[in-house]
Parts: structure tokens; sequence; C-alpha cells
């Protein structure tokens, strides 16, 4: 699995050296040294493609089910040991990525589910709060910004079932990484309702966001 996620890194930062001009990190001092599930937003497909060059640790992503069965990008993402969302399946889900975390890796998640193509952030799933009430590890907030002129619509069709996508091509990518939210060890957290705390992890996300936009329309 290592040699496939040297790979998959090593395609995404070709494409990350081809279509993206400038990362600009803000709050690096933030970033714990110790396994934790970073929760972003997620408004185009390629946002993600500079956290592996942020993060020194192993990366696992949480991503849709339906992306695995995709030629190719399934085959790359299964041998990189990313992590398939497959509905039903919550509880599987949540040991292989617990197992992840306790080998020293950290979790991506998307609260979303989907991409917000640059509009308003969507309403969050609590799998995320879930798997940081259930490990104890911390919660790392990070906010997105690609400038949305610098995107590219792409419509697909894979065995009938048409998406759309959005991919940065061109421009600078900007990435606000917010003060960890501690969780405190596994059976001391009564009360804690995972809902309630991915919420309040995402308005700390949106700000973080909304912080890079206006960077940005300051420049």
């Amino acid at each position: 699995m290592e040699f496939g996620y040297t790979i998959a890194k090593s395609i995404i930062r070709l494409y990350k050296a081809l279509f993206i001009r400038r990362v600009e990190v803000l709050g690096t001092e933030n970033i714990l040294p110790t396994p934790k599930v970073i929760v972003s937003n997620h408004a185009y497909i390629s946002d993600s493609f500079v956290l592996p060059f942020i993060f020194k640790e192993k990366l696992h992503f949480l991503i849709q089910e339906s992306v695995f069965r995709v030629p190719l990008i399934g085959f790359l993402l299964s041998h990189a040991d990313q992590l398939p969302v497959i509905p039903g399946r919550g509880r599987e889900l949540l040991r292989k990525a617990s197992q992840r975390l306790t080998q020293g890796d950290s979790i991506v998640i998307f609260p979303e589910g989907v991409l917000n193509h640059g509009k308003e952030i969507l309403p969050a799933k609590g799998g995320a709060a879930l798997l940081a009430l259930t490990t104890g590890v911390p919660l790392q907030p990070l906010g997105i910004y690609a400038p949305p002129e610098f995107t590219l619509e792409i419509h697909t069709r894979h065995k009938r079932h048409p998406s759309v996508s959005r991919w940065q091509l061109g421009g600078p990518i900007f990435v606000n990484i917010g003060e960890p939210v501690y969780i405190g060890s596994r059976g001391e957290r009564p009360g804690i309702d995972p809902h309630s705390l991915i919420n309040q992890v995402m308005l700390r996300v949106e700000e973080l966001a909304e912080e890079l936009k206006a960077r940005w329309n300051s420049l």
C-alpha cells in the first residue's frame, strides 16, 4: 500500500505542478504532530490534492464508493489505501479508519459528503465527529479556497450515471488550518452529540474558508 500511496502522490504532484500556480498555507503552527481527523470543506475535486504535501503523515481520505468504480481512478485509490464510503457499512468503515489512526496516520473527511461547487457549505454528516469520539483523537478544522474563475466544470458519465465536477486549472489555492478541537480520551465524553459537535466544527471550517476568500478578494 505504501508503494501505491507514493504513486498516487506522484500523480497529484504532477497535476499540482501543471495546473496550480501556487499554494498558500496559513496556520501551519496549528498542525498537530499526532494522528488526527482532518475536517474540511469540499468545493472542487482538485482542492484536496494539496493536502498530502502539507501534512507529513500518510493521509487516508474517505471517498464515495462510486468513485472507486471509475476505471483507473478506482484502482489507484484502492492501492493508495484510501477508504470507500459504502452505504450500510458504516461500522466497517469506522473500524478501518480507527486502524489507520492507531498506526499513526491521519484521516481526511469532507463532512458535506458531496461537492458544494464553490457555493454555500452543505449540511454536515456526523461521521467525522463519531470517529473522533470513538478513538479520542482530535479534530483538525481546515478551510480551502480556490478562486472559481480558475476552475472548469466537467460533465462525465459512468455506466449511464451522469456527474458534474469542477477542477482547478490555473491560479492559486489557499489553505487555512485552524486550531485543533480536542475530544479527550475514550469514555470521558458523556453527553456529547456527534451531530452537534460536527456542526460546531463546520462553522469553524466555514470561517476559515471565508477568511481565505476575503484574503483573495483583497489582493
